[in-house]
């Protein structure tokens, strides 16, 4: 149990200062989800994007 105590301070030390700085980036640059992105195309006035893909598949 004495060497669980060793290093079990500096690990949460290392998670929480991680963890604050995940936090202060998420607030300075946060990320679009999938609902926002649906809506951009929406109001933007254009068509909808559409997915190129290069395969060679066939439509049946």
């Amino acid at each position: 149990m004495q060497s669980v105590r060793i290093w079990l301070q500096p690990v949460v030390c290392c998670i929480a200062i991680q963890a604050f700085w995940l936090g202060t980036l998420q607030i300075l640059n946060p990320q679009n989800t999938q609902g926002d992105l649906q809506d951009l195309h929406r109001f933007g006035g254009a068509i909808a994007p559409t997915v190129k893909s290069s395969s060679k598949k066939h439509r049946v």
